[in-house]
């Protein structure tokens, strides 16, 4: 839906919403006080994932939505602690508006300092566990979000276990030596090393029977094989597939006629 549309429906189950609940008896007043709460965090949810959703199904990664459909989520309160307890759309709400602050920051240390300052203890927590997952190989900021997330946690294990996770991403970042391979079994027969393909480019592919995104993957991956066909490049497809699915795997490459390494 364009913007106007969206909010025109959104503004429909809003009401419709509201009429139901005004219309519920036998309820305490603290009960509708919560809901009507609910309802508006709701709505105020639906306009935030706007623009992630849009550019979603319509594949354009450059689409914001107007200043005007934006202007309902200027005044929203992000620190209210009570509500936070109370409604799982205020938590998702809260929780998205500061991992896309953090996300669309030039310096992201600063947006940790400014939450491990201001932030009430159950969102620190939450925020922990739900940024944890940007700590991967293609985050130019792994640091600042180790740094930041190490000083919000008070949870020694998270921490012993965050960092493992950062050393190891560390090892994968761009611009350091690849990780090693060495003996992996050749679908076409005997063994390979990544030490063999040394003077070539090497793109590696890791996948498996059971991945449903890798297996769609595959028309992409044979086109660019095809593109590159005869220059002085290596594609290695590395499955992770379990030792007792090593048939799956042997008679999908087979069916798939995957190339390559």
């Amino acid at each position: 839906m364009d913007e106007m549309e969206f909010m025109a429906t959104m503004e429909e189950v809003k009401s419709s919403k509201l009429e139901l609940l005004k219309s519920v008896e036998n309820v305490g007043e603290s009960f509708k006080a919560n809901e009507l709460k609910n309802i508006d965090y709701e709505f105020l949810l639906n306009l935030q994932n706007y623009q992630p959703a849009h550019r979603y199904y319509t594949k354009n990664s450059e689409f914001k939505p107007s200043e005007e459909f934006l202007k309902r989520l200027e005044d929203v309160d992000y620190k209210n602690e009570t509500d936070y307890s109370n409604s799982q759309f205020y938590q998702r709400l809260v929780q998205s508006y500061y991992s896309d602050k953090i996300a669309s920051s030039e310096n992201p240390s600063d947006v940790f300092e400014m939450i491990n300052t201001e932030a009430f203890p159950a969102l620190k927590q939450d925020l922990t566990n739900m940024l944890n997952y940007q700590i991967s190989p293609n985050n130019e900021h792994n640091e600042a979000y180790f740094n930041g997330l190490m000083a919000m946690s008070t949870d020694d294990k998270y921490k012993e276990n965050l960092t493992v996770k950062y050393n190891k991403m560390k090892g994968l970042a761009k611009g350091q030596p690849s990780p090693q391979f060495t003996d992996y079994e050749n679908h076409k027969g005997g063994t390979m090393s990544l030490e063999d393909l040394k003077g070539k480019y090497v793109y590696v592919d890791v996948w498996a029977t059971w991945c449903g995104p890798c297996i769609r993957e595959i028309p992409s991956l044979q086109q660019v094989e095809n593109d590159f066909h005869g220059k002085n490049i290596a594609f290695v497809s590395t499955s992770i597939d379990r030792a007792k699915d090593h048939n799956t795997w042997v008679e999908m490459v087979k069916d798939k006629q995957l190339g390559g390494i």
